[in-house]
């Protein structure tokens, strides 16, 4: 398991290593991959972003609450937790910039920081013209600007799509056959322990415009079972397999997940 914190000599190193002159330069991208590596910091406030680990950190980060991120957490009762998520115009590059929003001294929260010895947190709203305004949380290492974590505190998580299954998603992948015009996008779900339980199958007829959805569901250990169509649908165009994977990636499938859901408690039709 990853440390779930830094420690005090780890914190020293960090403020050691950023008094070095390349981080007061704009044009110099920092993509360390080590837990203590620095990939960003404001020029503006005295803010740090290490590269961590899965607790904390960039990749703790963007792992938990990137939009598009496929790594699931677990709860004991083998529940997927519906952890809060950015909005789509929030690229990793912006998390500083986020950051330096909410890392203002007026919006120090104590009633809720459950740490007070070891962290500094801060809760703030924000919104522009490109995010929405929302209720951000930012935690820091105390009297320091190393950044813990960032993510959104609204309680209705509003970037979140609607959780239906507790199965994780993965991601999809498609095969093209030229000569029919047919493609073949796959999208897997998995349980707790990594197995692959059902893929989504959707098949696309270029020549008919029609998209047709399927189910293949397996055992517990991965091997298929059975597969059961779920609907087709008319498209006035199709796009290229390459625009169509991107989409399945990302859109919300609530009607897709609520029939699986069904067929999962044996009440498919």
């Amino acid at each position: 398991m990853s440390e779930l914190q830094l420690n005090r000599t780890e914190i020293n190193l960090i403020l050691e290593e950023i008094k070095k002159p390349e981080y007061s330069r704009t044009n110099l991208l920092h993509l360390g991959k080590n837990k203590l590596s620095i990939r960003d910091n404001s020029k503006k406030t005295d803010l740090i972003l290490i590269y961590g680990n899965d607790n904390f950190g960039y990749k703790h980060i963007i792992d938990r609450h990137s939009l598009y991120s496929k790594k699931g957490y677990w709860k004991e009762n083998e529940k997927l937790q519906n952890q809060s998520r950015f909005h789509s115009y929030l690229p990793p590059m912006d998390y500083i910039w986020l950051a330096e929003k909410i890392y203002k001294e007026e919006n120090k929260s104590f009633a809720k920081n459950k740490k007070p010895e070891s962290f500094d947190m801060y809760t703030a709203k924000f919104g522009n013209q490109n995010v929405p305004e929302t209720e951000y949380t930012l935690i820091t290492y105390k009297n320091t600007g190393i950044i813990h974590t960032l993510f959104v505190s609204e309680n209705k998580k509003p970037f979140n799509k609607k959780k239906i299954l507790d199965f994780q998603e993965g991601g999809v992948s498609t095969t093209h056959d030229l000569i029919n015009e047919i493609q073949t996008h796959r999208k897997p779900y998995f349980d707790k322990k990594g197995n692959k339980r059902f893929i989504i199958v959707l098949r696309v007829y270029e020549k008919t415009f029609i998209e047709k959805w399927f189910v293949q569901f397996n055992s517990k250990e991965g091997n298929p079972i059975k597969t059961v169509f779920l609907k087709e649908n008319k498209v006035s165009e199709y796009f290229k397999a390459a625009f169509r994977r991107g989409a399945l990636e990302n859109e919300p499938l609530t009607e897709i997940e609520r029939k699986i859901k069904k067929h999962l408690q044996g009440n498919g039709s």
